[in-house]
């Protein structure tokens, strides 16, 4: 009887939860060369835009204030892919993303899940090698499109480019100084990538704190770079801004992973990227008119550094809270280990 009254009775299910850690490595660094690969001919094309397109705006009566609107409302469309690349990499995986998305807001998210997905412990210098293919296409890709512009035209250059994506101070110069700038920019920020991450890693310095040195990096050299007109004082100056841009780049979606949880990576991430489209298209236009209205670079340039100065000054009380909890759970950790 008692047999029967144990089989009537229900077996205990055992629900077994597996945590993924990432590896930091193995398969990572295929993903990692996957991800490069396609930042050489997809990421990189946004610097080209003055190059490529320069000629051919003012060629149909557009002042800057013109093609601020032109690229502002690319990168709106690009920023605003990414909170849908986020819902979509909760119901696929980054490749399908990558692959089957729309334009350089889905690369974007999914390249850096994936990355992210991979990596812990080396996640900073992972993204930066990652990103060391934006900077290589940003190095050889001014001087393919100076080439096929004066070899094919505007609608032959664009048609092109366009099959490589598939596959995987500009005034007073002319389209070879400002290539040779453009390339100098990129090789120093390719440098970059490579040294910033590993000094991030051994001090074990937080992103938003990289964020901060080196956007203070970028205001000094590009307000210096606005008065600068030898060429070679602008090659120099684009060499230095490149090595400091290069960590903004990298730290800034390093910096929104490292308050969140790893699920919630994707949708933080598609959320800053939407931040980033709706303030981009009207600050853009903006300094364009500040150009348009006082026919100088210099008061354009040095309106952008104080929109940047604005930005780091929000940050400040946050940082004060969040040093100041910080300095709480050591206490208590300290008088936990002396209770022991």
């Amino acid at each position: 009887m008692a047999m029967e009254n144990n089989s009537l009775m229900p077996s205990q299910r055992v629900e077994k939860r597996v945590k993924l850690i990432p590896p930091d490595g193995g398969w990572g660094w295929m993903v990692l060369l996957g991800t490069a690969v396609s930042n050489i001919f997809n990421q990189s094309m946004l610097s080209l835009f003055s190059l490529l397109y320069g000629d051919h705006l003012e060629a149909m009566g557009h002042n800057t204030s013109g093609a601020a609107i032109v690229l502002s409302t690319m990168l709106f469309v690009a920023n605003f892919g990414g909170p849908i690349a986020g819902a979509a990499l909760k119901m696929t995986s980054p490749r399908m993303v990558a692959v089957g998305g729309m334009g350089l807001g889905f690369i974007q998210n999914s390249s850096f899940v994936a990355i992210n997905s991979y990596f812990k412990l080396k996640k900073s210098r992972a993204v930066g090698l990652a990103n060391v293919g934006t900077g290589v296409g940003q190095t050889l890709m001014p001087h393919l499109v100076r080439y096929l512009l004066e070899n094919y035209g505007y609608q032959g250059a664009c048609l092109l480019l366009s099959g490589l994506s598939l596959h995987g101070k500009v005034a007073n110069m002319d389209k070879q100084q400002t290539a040779n700038c453009m390339s100098a920019v990129a090789l120093s920020d390719i440098a970059g990538r490579l040294v910033l991450p590993v000094f991030q890693d051994k001090y074990r310095i937080k992103a938003r704190w990289m964020l901060i040195m080196t956007s203070v990096w970028l205001i000094v050299v590009r307000q210096v770079l606005a008065y600068q007109s030898s060429p070679m004082v602008l090659l120099a100056m684009s060499s230095i801004y490149g090595f400091g841009r290069s960590m903004v780049i990298v730290a800034r979606n390093i910096a929104i992973a490292e308050h969140v949880r790893m699920d919630q990576v994707p949708a933080a991430v598609g959320l800053g990227m939407l931040t980033m489209g709706i303030i981009v298209p009207p600050t853009g236009y903006f300094l364009g008119w500040i150009r348009d209205y006082t026919d100088s670079f210099v008061a354009s340039i040095t309106a952008q550094n104080i929109l940047l100065v604005i930005l780091l000054v929000t940050w400040i009380p946050d940082m004060i809270l969040m040093m100041m909890k910080e300095k709480q759970q050591k206490k208590k950790e300290l008088e936990q280990i002396q209770l022991t």
